[in-house]
């Protein structure tokens, strides 16, 4: 009997021990084990309409490799992990944090390494103090780096179990997000222009090249500065329920200055909601538009009269000159299979063709770096979107990049860069520089730009065995030349 009480005794303090000795490495960052953690994230929730779904669509924050967290630890109102960085792979997170029993986690994005040395931070709501700080002391949110910087997400957690090393943390918005709806201009062409080549051909418009959707013009924002996420939708984090005041401005389809006031209030939207504002409305609104040769582009898209005395704003946000109305010439250039269908576009025919109001870089350029052939369209052709993606192809298959076709290289990083819903900016074909008449060359020089009288370089291959190019005079002739030549470039791109 002794000798099993003796027994029961000693298995009672071996566990002891044991636990003991578990208690100590759950609790001792040397001899602990290794955090590992899960994370997932809930988006903004409308204020509107709350009960629609709990995390809208296109409103939650994906992490993307790189990306950091940080991760601290609180046991006995004692920090045991302090701003522990983890960093996404694409898969996982790793970091070097280390798992404690009865522990309370919280953890936020993103990352700031100041946080390390602010001795001050014992709980979320002291980050979340810190960003709100950070929030209120800037206007610029014009970048998604800039706008990303401000967004907190925090998530809390309560570790329970010494045998498991793993916790999953989900993270939700600490801001409130303001998101502003302007109204897109929609040109309805209302085409039969006279042509300045084929006799004053008439050029018309058909199917979706009647329609062309823009932003308005002159988007301004008083006082702050939004982050543009496309359609003329802008988001800008404030701090939950505060009483804020945001005024902006743009230049309605009747070319008149429209503005308007956006109020949140203390009971406007709380933290991880978001309200939506649409201005005068939003959607489309329509401008009846007959577009001719010659008419300015402008860096927003919108386009502008040939007979518009352009003021200093307007040279300066004017990238070009229409110089072809509707599809391309000669063979036609279609938005179809065979190039323009991976486009931007988002439509099976262009409206018109565009030249840059200077020529691409500040030289000369070849055509490329030897005398290689890719079989570009036929000299009679508008296709440059599609001898770009052919030359795409080629330094693809081959390893190379497209400093392998400097002129073409030179056009396609032109700057200003061309509007979203263009094909960039292309180097042209032969045919396409042999379009820019008098008009073209008038507008130019009207929005500021310049034109030299001299060869300017071509997509074109040509001869027999497309061993050489055929260079172009800015609406006039042609001259069939080496590949090694260097020519000026003159951008254009497709709208």
């Amino acid at each position: 009997m002794k000798k099993f009480n003796i027994y029961i005794l000693l298995s009672s303090l071996l566990a002891l021990l044991l636990q003991g000795c578990n208690d100590e490495i759950a609790n001792d960052p040397l001899n602990g084990t290794p955090l590992t953690i899960q994370v997932k994230t809930k988006g903004y929730t409308s204020a509107d309409n709350p009960q629609t779904r709990t995390n809208d669509d296109g409103y939650t924050t994906t992490f993307t490799t790189g990306d950091q967290i940080g991760v601290f630890a609180v046991k006995d109102g004692k920090l045991i992990n302090e701003n522990v960085p983890y960093t996404y792979d694409g898969t996982s997170w790793t970091g070097n944090g280390f798992y404690y029993k009865e522990t309370k986690y919280f953890a936020y994005y993103p990352y700031d390494a100041s946080l390390s040395t602010n001795t001050s931070i014992t709980s979320p709501d002291d980050i979340v103090s810190v960003f709100t700080t950070k929030l209120n002391a800037t206007t610029d949110q014009s970048t998604y780096e800039k706008y990303k910087a401000l967004d907190l997400l925090m998530a809390e957690v309560t570790s329970t179990d010494v045998n498991t090393n793993s916790i999953s943390f989900t993270f939700t918005h600490k801001m409130a997000l303001v998101e502003i709806v302007l109204p897109m201009l929609k040109y309805e062409f209302t085409n039969m222009v006279s042509s300045p080549v084929y006799n004053n051909a008439t050029l018309t418009l058909v199917n979706d090249q009647k329609v062309y959707v823009t932003p308005m013009g002159n988007i301004t924002f008083d006082n702050f500065q939004p982050y543009s996420v496309g359609n003329s939708t802008y988001r800008y984090l404030i701090a939950p329920n505060a009483d804020k005041s945001l005024y902006g401005s743009y230049t309605n389809e009747n070319d008149k200055k429209a503005t308007y006031t956006i109020t949140t209030t203390t009971s406007s939207i709380a933290a991880s909601y978001y309200k939506k504002y649409q201005v005068d409305g939003a959607g489309e609104k329509t401008k009846n538009y007959t577009m001719n040769i010659g008419d300015f582009f402008m860096n927003d898209g919108r386009l502008l009269s040939k007979n518009t005395t352009l003021t200093d704003v307007q040279k300066r946000d004017c990238i070009g000159v229409v110089f072809f109305v509707g599809m391309g010439g000669g063979s036609g250039d279609y938005f179809s299979d065979n190039g323009y269908g991976g486009s931007p576009l988002g439509q099976t025919n262009c409206h018109g063709y565009v030249v840059a109001l200077h020529n691409a870089g500040s030289g000369s350029y070849q055509w490329a770096n030897n005398n290689t052939t890719i079989g570009t369209v036929d000299y009679a052709s508008f296709q440059a979107y599609t001898d770009r993606k052919t030359m795409e192809t080629y330094v693809t298959n081959k390893g190379l990049t497209m400093a392998f076709f400097p002129a073409a290289n030179a056009c396609k990083n032109y700057t200003p860069v061309a509007p979203a819903k263009t094909t960039g900016w292309l180097l042209p074909s032969s045919k396409q520089i042999q379009y820019m008449k008098s008009e073209v060359r008038t507008s130019i020089t009207n929005a500021g730009g310049s034109v030299s009288n001299g060869l300017y370089s071509t997509t074109t291959e040509y001869d027999a065995d497309k061993s050489q190019i055929q260079a172009a005079y800015f609406g006039g002739n042609l001259k069939v030349t080496s590949k090694s030549t260097s020519y000026p470039v003159r951008p254009i791109l497709a709208f």
